[in-house]
């Protein structure tokens, strides 16, 4: 089986590494690489920022596997694998993404720009050390690029465009912009009508037409042909350049980069519809220019739109076209310098909006998009305007996080920073706040819709958490939408690219490095994610995340981290998956297949963190309920200088499966124990102490479910000192200490298990006097095990482990020894000899050694108080002869030390020094060390505010951000947009307190507006004494109509009062049988007495009048007849001439005109 699992593993290896390195729905991102300590001190008069250079191991760019993302979009944080790596030593600093159609491969090629976004960086060789540098802030005569800024491995430079084989991911120099002095490339767009690549130049503002082989076919000119186009004053380039060899030059002064004017600078582009798209960074607009059938610029130029409403001034970096022509754009915070590798790009102040036609077009509005953009929600904190300037359209995902084939252009995934950060989660560490990388939504998911945006996906780029500082890290993203169908990626097994861990571990970790002068401790924090595992078809899939992190305040951690990960109570048909290459953490199992080890090269900011997931495959048939898994340090080891606290490396954490068949019953149980030294050698602290770590489980072994108060009694060798970790609360009880379980009672499915974490600290005195084998046993106590039904049987629940101190320590030579006689004999080789033998040869009795001598510096003991001295600190040795000697050593028990960069406080100041910013822990003995707040400066343009302070503030549109100390700092922001609530209303300030009293429900927005909503119609039972209520219609109509008294009190409530026939009907009604009835008018009239009115009959049809008095209607003769219709004649004019004035054949009428004769 085991030469079957190394075959499978191979062939996957093989499998893996023939295919394409980019496939459907995978996204390629970019971001800045990252930073490493040159291991160098710094240089007379500088700082340790002088010491840190660019990451060249770091990513540049990374295309990562959106196939299996564990499920819909939920606000959590996914862990993609990386199919490609592109470090910085090869490539340098990139920004802008394009993707080909392949140009005849099956897979498409990637484009990559060399960029100055990410700060300009620069170095010169160090004179004292050949082949070494000085990082540089300020111009130098001999001044250049530092290593990973352009990728000098491939001869590149500031204009480069690379171009990745997508099949094999060779990468090669595809083209060079000329005379591009250091701004770089602005962006790359592929255009599929003529095979071109289009490239925006931050250098000079032009925009250059590639063609398919590399070769600068033509360029356009936006600040010299484009402007016109509008009415503007062209704008040529003024000509700067970046020169890092001019004195006047400063990184942290974008002035001196040398960037072309922002009337004519072009970042962002696109190509739909025959035209390509393009973003100028003043004013913010959008323009266009033709292209024809070969790709070359058609020279008319058009201006498209203003965008409106961005909250800060950055460019546009990116834009794309959805598939029903709505126009996404992503904005990039203002350009910053920054020498501590913090902000590159000014934060909070940069959105991702959408722009559609008008429909129809509006003639009066100058352009044919429609004013205002719809907004994204961009990060969890408020106002969630936290884009980083790259976006790309993707698939859909189903509920199990797999790709929905055929939904091309679903999904919007935007870069951004701070990404999870909110009020709600920034005190949790395991909440993963600070994540600056990608956010997947839901492309219809515009506000105020996702507002926070909870239904997304979150990715990180790096794997590095809890670094708020930084800003504008990232870069573009693209991602991979063939147009057709594909298969699917399978959902019911694991997904390709993840595989076992690799069989071989690595080699041997590197000693520890030399104490620095300070204190280093990890902390290792696991947890379930999500907390309830995944149905996957025959088996359960359960997610699992392990953190590491650097506690420390004020320094950071450079090293390697190895951390083991064990499955307790494996069930037979699971196995542990982890990703194939969770970069850059390197995988191999210990002892498979139930425990493996991860170990990577980290640099850790003070509590900076960096962490990888881990899945379980459970089969159904197992019927398992909770599945518990453990996680450890074990590099570096605790207690060593750089990871000081060895209690908190452990961490367990369980996930619940959602069988439909774990419910409590009401079977009894039998809880087990087991208690083990891991690792079996115990490992030295500082001074003459060792550090044995022991584990003791306690699971249930069914039937039943346990739910019941847990206890167990733990006694540890005499002598030591036990240091207690997970959730149990331990207090001293007799030789040992009592530990409770914190869940009271506690619920345990049928195998579920729960972990105490036991750690002892040893000194070598107490190791010898246990001649270096140290003993730990511990025992349930409550419930205990004599037919209790929590726990039916007591003979498994004691369990015993010894753990053991390197021999060298219990290696003590032999003290010379004092030998005394009685009178007779003489002391001979430790035993005492006669002096005169007798002559029979029989030799006489030897009596036992009367006395033997301690040391000179030790006094004799008795056995009795051997016990009792040790425990008071006292040195004892036993002798050969069984007789004990010891020293008084410390007169009181040992006392406890704070760590080195903390100091003893009193206990009941402890609550004042939290509040003032104190970082606080207890010892195991009670001590309380605390350390006083480090002093944290707020950003640059932002000041420190209460608490109190910084809410009031956010209200008012501030930007806000909390440090790692505690400390808020803020500054004026854009105000903040709000509508009122659906249902509401807006409310003048002088209508709210008349509103109020009305009953208006009134509510308050942040930016100070009123809303209102009108009370609801109050449907309380308001009848009086005496009535009874009713709330059917026809019921009420019916005792209305009987004659009682009925009145509406509801909007379906009647009360009733009265008896029948009680009062007279109404006028105009009778009763009849009990119930008042209208009266009817007499024969010839209507209405309903006494308002009754005769029936009007009309007149016959043919005459007109009121009825009976009707007459016929005489209808005029027609026009040059005479008589009485019917009986008209025609008029017969006799023949005289025309009168005066009037055309022959015409006479005169009375009225004076003339007439026509007929």
């Amino acid at each position: 089986m085991a030469i079957a699992a190394l075959l499978s593993v191979s062939a996957a290896a093989s499998a893996i590494a023939q295919e394409a390195k980019i496939a459907p729905g995978d996204a390629v991102v970019t971001g800045f690489s990252g930073i490493a300590p040159s291991g160098d001190p710094p240089p007379p008069a500088g700082s340790p920022l002088d010491t840190f250079f660019i990451d060249l191991d770091g990513p540049s760019a990374q295309v990562l596997s959106f196939g299996a993302l564990g499920g819909a979009p939920s606000e959590q944080l996914v862990n993609p694998a990386p199919k490609l790596i592109l470090k910085a030593r090869d490539i340098g600093q990139v920004f802008g993404i394009a993707l080909d159609d392949g140009l005849g491969s099956p897979t498409p090629n990637i484009y990559l720009g060399a960029t100055s976004a990410y700060g300009v960086h620069i170095a010169r060789p160090n004179p004292a050390q050949p082949g070494k540098f000085l990082r540089l802030r300020k111009g130098h005569a001999e001044a250049q690029w530092m290593k990973g800024m352009f990728g000098e491995a491939l001869a590149g430079g500031p204009g480069t465009i690379f171009k990745v084989d997508g099949q094999t991911g060779t990468v090669n120099v595809f083209a060079t912009l000329p005379d591009n002095s250091g701004p770089g490339v602005g962006n790359v767009v592929f255009d599929k009508a003529s095979k071109s690549i289009y490239a925006s130049d931050l250098d000079n503002g032009l925009i250059h037409h590639i063609d398919s082989s590399g070769d600068i076919v033509a360029s356009f000119d936006h600040g010299v042909a484009g402007r016109p186009a509008k009415g503007l004053a062209p704008v040529a380039d003024d000509g700067k350049v970046m020169i890092i060899s001019d004195p006047a030059f400063d990184t942290e002064d974008p002035s001196t980069s040398g960037y072309t004017q922002t009337e004519r600078q072009v970042y962002g582009m696109a190509v739909n519809g025959g035209r390509l798209y393009y973003a100028v960074t003043a004013g913010q607009q959008v323009w266009s220019v033709g292209l024809r059938d070969d790709g070359s610029f058609a020279g008319d130029p058009r201006w498209e739109l203003d965008v409106a409403g961005l909250p800060g001034s950055g460019p546009i970096t990116d834009m794309l076209f959805d598939k029903s022509g709505r126009l996404h754009l992503a904005q990039r915070g203002t350009r910053k310098g920054s020498y501590n590798y913090a902000e590159f790009a000014e934060p909070g102040k940069s959105a991702v909006v959408r722009y559609k036609l008008e429909q129809p077009d509006d003639p009066a509005t100058e352009s044919r998009w429609a004013p205002m953009p719809d907004f994204y929600a961009i990060g969890k904190q408020e106002p969630h305007q936290n884009a980083n300037g790259g976006i790309a359209l993707g698939f859909a995902h189903d509920e199990l996080g797999g790709i929905k084939s055929g939904t091309a252009g679903s999904m919007l995934w935007s870069t951004g920073e701070k990404l999870r950060t909110s009020i709600e989660n920034e005190a949790d560490p395991a909440a993963h706040n600070d994540v600056h990388g990608l956010q997947g939504n839901s492309i219809s998911l515009v506000r105020p819709e996702n507002v926070p945006p909870r239904q997304s996906y979150f990715l990180d780029y790096d794997g590095l958490f809890n670094d708020a500082e930084k800003a504008g890290h990232m870069g573009d993203v693209e991602i991979w939408q063939p147009v057709g169908d594909f298969a699917r990626t399978p959902q019911k097994e694991f997904p390709p690219g993840y595989v076992p861990p690799f069989v071989d571990p690595p080699g041997e970790l590197p000693p520890l490095p030399p104490k620095p002068g300070y204190d280093l401790n990890l902390k290792l924090t696991k947890y379930a994610d999500p907390k309830d595992c995944f149905d996957w078809g025959a088996s359960w899939r359960c997610h699992y995340s392990i953190t590491v992190r650097n506690t420390s305040l004020e320094h950071s951690y450079f090293g390697p981290i190895r951390v083991h990960d064990e499955l307790i109570n494996l069930p037979a048909g699971s196995s542990i998956q982890v990703p194939q290459h969770p970069f850059p953490w390197t995988c191999f199992w210990v002892a498979a297949p139930n425990k493996f080890g991860c170990r990577r090269n980290a640099f850790l900011v003070p509590r900076g963190s960096v962490s990888f997931n881990v899945f379980v495959l459970v089969p159904k048939a197992a019927k398992r309920c909770r599945l518990t898994k453990i996680a450890e340090i074990r590099h570096p080891l605790g207690g060593s200088w750089n990871n000081t606290d060895p209690t908190d490396d452990v961490d367990d954490a369980t996930a619940n499966i959602p069988d439909p068949d774990c419910k409590p019953n009401l079977e009894k149980t039998k809880l087990k124990i087991k208690k083990w030294a891991d690792p079996q050698m115990c490992w030295p602290l500082t001074g003459n102490e060792h550090f044995c770590r022991f584990k003791a489980l306690v699971w249930n072994a069914g039937p039943g479910v346990f739910q019941h108060k847990l206890q167990v009694q733990d006694n540890p060798a005499v002598g030591t000192t036990a240091i207690f970790g997970g959730s149990w609360n331990c207090l001293p009880n007799g030789p040992g200490h009592l530990c409770t379980h914190q869940d009271d009672p506690l619920t345990l499915f049928p195998f579920e298990a729960r972990m105490l974490h036991i750690g002892m600290i040893v000194t070598d005195e107490v190791a010898r006097s246990h001649n270096c084998k140290i003993h730990n046993v511990i025992k349930i106590v409550t419930p205990h095990g004599a037919g209790h039904p929590e726990n039916t049987v007591a003979v498994d629940d004691e369990s015993s482990a010894f753990a053991s101190v390197p021999a060298h320590v219990c290696d003590v030579p032999p003290i010379a020894q004092a030998v005394e006689c009685p009178p007779g004999f003489m002391p001979q080789e430790g035993n005492c000899v006669q002096k005169n033998k007798k002559p029979d040869g029989l030799r006489p009795l030897v009596p036992p050694v009367t006395t033997v001598d301690c040391p000179s510096d030790m006094r004799k003991v008795r056995r009795s108080r051997v016990v009792a001295l040790r425990r008071s600190g006292w040195q004892l040795i036993r002798l050969k002869g069984g007789q004990w000697c010891g020293r008084p050593g410390r007169t009181e028990p040992p006392t406890e030390v704070c760590p080195r960069d903390m100091r003893k406080i009193a206990t009941n100041t402890v609550r004042r020094r939290r509040a003032a910013g104190w970082s606080v822990i207890r010892l195991p003995r009670g001590q309380r060390c605390g350390r006083p707040p480090v002093s944290v400066e707020c950003p640059k343009g932002m000041r420190e505010l209460s608490p109190q302070r910084a809410a009031q503030l956010r209200q008012r549109g501030w930007y806000m951000t909390r440090l790692s100390t505690g400390k808020w700092c803020g500054r004026r922001g854009d105000p903040i947009v709000e509508l009122c609530p659906r249902s509401m209303s807006k409310v003048a300030l002088s209508q709210v307190k008349r509103l109020a009293a009305r009953g208006w429900k009134l509510t308050q927005l942040k930016s100070g507006q009123w809303c209102g909503r009108r009370p609801p119609v109050d449907t309380t039972p308001t009848c009086r004494k005496g009535e009874w209520t009713v709330t059917g219609p026809r019921t009420a109509s019916r005792l209305r109509r009987a004659g009682y008294n009925v009145r509406q009190a509801g909007k379906r409530l009647w009360c009733v009062s009265g008896q029948p026939q009680s009062r007279p009907c109404p006028k105009g009604q009778v009763r009849k049988n009990g119930y008042c009835v209208p009266t009817s008018c007499p024969r010839g009239t209507t209405g309903t007495p006494p308002n009754c009115r005769r029936v009007v009959r009309p007149c016959p049809r043919g005459t007109v009048g009121k009825y009976p008095n009707c007459r016929r209607i005489v209808r005029p003769c027609p026009r040059g007849m005479i008589g009485r219709y019917p009986n008209c004649s025609r008029a017969v004019v006799p023949s005289r001439p025309s009168p005066r004035g009037c055309p022959p054949k015409t006479y005169r009428a009375q009225n004076g005109r003339c007439i026509t004769l007929r």
